[in-house]
């Protein structure tokens, strides 16, 4: 796999095919809105209007990433897209594609997004294969500066902090994440509701718990001690 930079590719780019067609629809469904009950942006333009912008900014920026990777595509070309790859000794039980701007790194540093105004994006794939798994870290050669020490950071985590960091960090942005019926009836109702709890948490809801989380985390690397358990630890060994 290491080796083999068009397999590589797909992976990034099946992650970003998914959060790119999730973009295209908000901003669809949104123009919709606007010409089936006009009234409702003259009713709430605070709310409305600032959301629809996010998307139109959103969109330009998914629109660059689509040039990328539709002219890798059609020119069979997979240069320009960095990515690490972690080996996980033994099965895991869920599965993950994700196109992302983290906020944070793993020991509670803000990661610098955005260049200019546009906010930058890499791309995770993490899954089973056999009796090992992988997780899958991409970004482009050009977003190198945005996202090489985040990723360094992860790669020399101690496995107990990757993976409790992972386990909270992956719910709370991933849209595209399955995971096993063994596992999920292994964890029962009460970190069944705590992985619940992090899914669902929206809007502002998400800022204050990252810098809650964030500052956590920059107490744990400060004193040297070990990362609680995640309650719904998502790489938990069956």
């Amino acid at each position: 796999m290491k080796n083999d930079k068009e397999q590589l590719f797909l992976y990034a780019y099946k992650a970003f095919a998914f959060e790119y067609y999730k973009s295209m629809v908000a901003l669809n469904a949104l123009r919709d809105l606007f010409k089936r009950i006009p009234q409702k942006l003259k009713k709430y333009p605070f709310l409305v209007v600032p959301h629809y912008r996010r998307e139109q900014l959103k969109q330009i920026e998914m629109d660059y990433y689509k040039s990328f990777f539709d002219k890798g595509l059609i020119k069979k070309e997979y240069s320009g897209l960095e990515t690490e790859i972690i080996e996980i000794p033994y099965k895991i039980l869920f599965a993950t594609t994700e196109c992302i701007s983290p906020a944070f790194d793993i020991i509670g540093n803000k990661v610098k997004t955005k260049t200019g105004k546009m906010m930058r994006r890499m791309f995770i794939t993490i899954f089973p294969d056999n009796d090992k798994s992988y997780i899958l870290l991409s970004y482009l050669s050009s977003d190198k500066k945005n996202f090489e020490r985040y990723v360094q950071l992860l790669k020399s985590a101690d496995e107990r902090l990757l993976f409790n960091y992972l386990s909270v960090f992956l719910p709370l942005y991933s849209e595209n994440l399955v995971i096993s019926p063994v596992l999920w009836n292994h964890w029962g109702k009460e970190k069944q509701s705590a992985f619940n709890g992090l899914v669902n948490i929206i809007n502002e809801d998400i800022i204050i718990f990252e810098r809650r989380l964030a500052k956590n985390l920059k107490k744990i690397h400060k004193h040297k001690c070990p990362m609680p358990e995640c309650s719904c630890n998502l790489f938990e060994r069956l």
